[in-house]
C-alpha cells in the first residue's frame, strides 16, 4: 500500500484526473488481492502472457 500512496501523491502533483487515479488504485488493489489469493508466480505468469500476446 506504500507504493499506492506514492503513486497517488505523484498523480496529485501531476494534477491528473481523479477518476483515472481511482481506477488505477482499484486495479492495483485487485492485482494485490489476486496475488494474495493465487500466489505471486501464477499472477506474474498470467501478466507476462497478457503482455507478450
Amino acid at each position: 500500500m506504500i507504493t499506492a500512496a506514492l503513486i497517488f501523491t505523484l498523480c496529485t502533483w501531476l494534477q491528473a484526473d481523479a477518476k483515472a487515479i481511482r481506477r488505477f488504485l482499484a486495479i492495483v488493489i485487485v492485482v494485490m488481492a489476486f496475488i494474495g489469493a493465487f500466489g505471486l508466480d501464477l499472477v506474474a505468469g498470467i501478466l507476462i502472457r497478457l503482455l507478450l500476446r
